[in-house]
């Protein structure tokens, strides 16, 4: 039996489909997981959980293995999603702990972080199902916390880099702008700290994804953005509409969550503007959820190739830019590169498949 879904009030729930390669067991490890982020700050516009935090983090993760396999790195991808989808689960009874608070925590504080931690790995160990590479949870959480193996340091900065883009993403299209610029600021040290310790395997993945993906925002120079000043013509128009005049890694953040969440992109990255998109936005995308065709006025079913220049076209492109996808583009811009610079790809074992 599956459990129910939990009633957390504003926050959307992530639909099970984006977990269905779960075993049972698993899903009940999820229903755990919807553990609000950020609870510590009471006014959030977007708020989302735990959960929805580690799939960003696992899209995050994946791509970048991807891009170090095709450029010659050797490492581990089952290991790299098992890490990127676990790496929190401690927060199952700890709940969610902020970068921020870690980052300003006394060592006396931090020390007890940590026991806590330790702990929570025994208890949550049963609700894991682990494959055969890993012995138990408790090695998972040690060797992130203790950055081991270049699997560990990938997913850490992912994990850091998603956190920080939530903040920015408040900033940009949220109420709460000073409290969230206070937590970009927070971040700072802490991400200079991580850009330093990775520049081995960052450097390496710049030459496809760009060094602006590492660069740390500014909050002061962020644009913030209403929904009238947006476009809402296509999903990719609507992208650059909010990140004009904000970063590059701002726009990448949007994408993966784009990637991670399909159809339901709007309902999972911007709880607090549902009420308020446009209504010809949300019913093109509940028509292609059914598979109805476009019509006309009059009762013409159009071809599906059709698109009209003076209609939306937001619900088709959101299934039409999926994980693999994107990862077969990596695949064609690292042949480029490779036959530029002489690397040669790591036979890759291991192929994420998103659900389907």
């Amino acid at each position: 039996m599956t459990p129910d879904r939990p009633r957390i009030g504003v926050i959307p729930h992530p639909d099970w489909d984006h977990i269905n390669w779960y075993s049972e067991q698993e899903l009940v490890r999820a229903a755990y997981m919807l553990i609000p982020r950020y609870h510590a700050i009471e006014e959030m516009t977007h708020r989302t959980t735990v959960l929805h935090h580690a799939l960003r983090v696992q899209a995050t993760s994946v791509h970048f293995s991807q891009m170090l396999l095709n450029l010659g790195v050797e490492i581990h991808q089952p290991k790299i999603i098992f890490l990127s989808d676990h790496h929190d689960d401690c927060e199952m009874v700890t709940g969610d702990i902020p970068t921020p608070v870690k980052t300003n925590a006394t060592p006396e504080e931090r020390e007890q972080i940590d026991k806590d931690e330790i702990e929570a790995a025994l208890l949550v160990e049963d609700l894991v199902a682990k494959p055969k590479f890993i012995p138990s949870f408790q090695v998972v959480v040690d060797e992130f916390r203790e950055q081991r193996t270049i699997e560990a340091r990938v997913v850490k900065f992912a994990d850091k880099w998603d956190g920080l883009q939530e903040a920015v993403h408040e900033v940009v299209t949220g109420t709460n702008k000073d409290g969230f610029k206070q937590v970009i600021r927070e971040y700072e040290a802490k991400f200079r700290d991580l850009r330093e310790q990775n520049r081995d395997w960052q450097d390496i993945v710049s030459h496809i994804i760009g060094e602006a993906f590492f660069e740390f925002p500014d909050p002061e120079t962020l644009s913030p953005k209403t929904i009238p000043q947006l476009s809402f013509r296509t999903p990719e128009d609507f992208i650059e509409s909010l990140c004009q005049g904000n970063p590059a890694s701002y726009r990448y953040w949007l994408i993966f969550n784009r990637i991670a969440f399909g159809l339901d992109f709007l309902k999972q990255v911007f709880p607090g503007w549902m009420g308020a998109f446009p209504n010809n936005v949300l019913e093109d995308i509940e028509r292609v959820r059914q598979g109805r065709p476009r019509k006309r006025a009059s009762g013409l079913i159009l071809p599906s190739t059709y698109i009209d220049p003076n209609e939306v076209d937001f619900g088709k492109p959101l299934l039409q830019m999926t994980i693999d996808d994107t990862l077969t583009e990596i695949d064609e811009l690292a042949e480029v590169i490779n036959r530029k610079t002489g690397a040669k790809p790591v036979g890759n074992e291991f192929r994420f498949t998103s659900p389907t």
